[in-house]
């Protein structure tokens, strides 16, 4: 039985292309790459937070800040559990300024996700939420345990939905690419903490 109403079995089944090619080339050697980057940057600012050698004195830079780097040595015990907490506050923030879709709720929405999450042969479809203000980005995926959710900027969405269906399709898809790709997992973030800042 067709669990996404609204949406064709030939279009279920029509033929799909490898998911393998969906994940470009460079992207787990540039991954490797930026995890030894984080570990290198944090691995010297904790040498640097345990040296007590004199030539700190004399590079006022690192001098002025050694007691941050001492904090985020610190800091560095808790990163795990404050990821957790961190991941849930943000679901809580995007359900506190959020109207969650559905298929009473803004429908055409609704339809297009689960016309993607058919194609792509999800069982699981991700809440979706309109939101003003809870993302910055035009659309934005996240994760927590068991449960993956994608928000959308109401500034990207004419009043008639179907009116910018394209720009709302290309959005939803980019989002669930970033939750089937894994790019919303506890450990990837944790990973590439720096490199959103760089």
């Amino acid at each position: 039985m067709n669990q996404h109403p609204g949406i064709l079995e030939s279009e279920i089944t029509a033929d799909f292309p490898d998911e393998s090619k969906f994940r470009h080339p460079w992207e787990t050697p540039i991954f490797i790459f930026s995890v030894f980057i984080n570990v290198a940057i944090m691995a010297g600012a904790l040498i640097l937070a345990n040296a007590r050698a004199e030539w700190l004195a004399f590079h006022p830079f690192i001098h002025r800040h050694i007691n941050k780097i001492r904090i985020l040595d610190m800091g560095a015990v808790f990163v795990l559990p404050a990821v957790v907490f961190i991941r849930n506050i943000r679901r809580a923030s995007i359900l506190g300024n959020s109207v969650r879709l559905s298929r009473d709720q803004l429908p055409e929405i609704h339809q297009l996700l689960e016309g993607h999450c058919a194609r792509l042969g999800t069982d699981q479809v991700p809440e979706l939420y309109l939101t003003d203000k809870a993302v910055p980005a035009p659309s934005q995926a996240f994760s927590t345990w068991h449960r993956d959710c994608i928000a959308l900027s109401a500034r990207f969405i004419e009043r008639k939905p179907e009116k910018s269906r394209d720009v709302l399709s290309f959005m939803l898809a980019r989002e669930l690419g970033r939750l089937r790709l894994g790019h919303t997992r506890p450990l990837y973030e944790v990973l590439l903490a720096y490199m959103s800042r760089i």
